[in-house]
């Protein structure tokens, strides 16, 4: 019976540090120079994700021969000031720094026929956000929310090409 009370704070402890899990994804409202994402503690996005620092790689959706297939530039990095734990967040814009961030690089300009990935260092578990920008029928600059499966295909459907 003495160990009943220090097995329960173990139990206790354990699930205290257990990690949170978050989503993200591309909004729907996002254009293609300003791409926004949301964050949330439900799989519908709502609420608030808990994180230190989010950032943007590009890669080109074509590799050019030669090209390393682990070939990602960082076109935006965010970072929250020191003195916090973690930032809650719901949303993200592109170029747009969030109160108690700062840029830790660019914001660059987002070229079309490129894949992006948009990465955020979540105070728990999470995933990272995938688009592509192109160019549509006529010429203009488009965006196009990828799921991980489709980006996960665009990417193998370049090895070799």
């Amino acid at each position: 019976m003495k160990r009943l009370p220090w097995l329960l704070a173990a139990g206790v402890l354990l699930c205290a540090g257990c990690d949170r899990l978050f989503w993200v994804g591309v909004s729907p409202d996002s254009t293609p120079d300003h791409p926004a994402f949301l964050l949330g503690n439900q799989d519908d996005y709502s609420g608030t994700a808990w994180i230190y620092s989010a950032s943007v790689s590009r890669r080109p959706h074509k590799l050019a021969p030669g090209d390393s297939l682990n070939y990602w530039h960082t076109c935006w990095e965010i970072r929250m000031d020191s003195g916090f734990r973690y930032l809650k967040v719901h949303q993200i814009e592109y170029g747009v720094v969030p109160e108690d961030f700062h840029v830790a690089s660019g914001p660059e300009t987002l070229p079309a026929g490129q894949l992006y990935v948009f990465t955020p260092t979540f105070h728990g578990l999470g995933r990272s956000a995938y688009f592509e920008l192109y160019l549509d029928s006529i010429g203009n600059k488009a965006i196009r929310a990828l799921s991980e499966d489709q980006f996960n295909a665009v990417i193998s459907d370049t090895v070799g090409h």
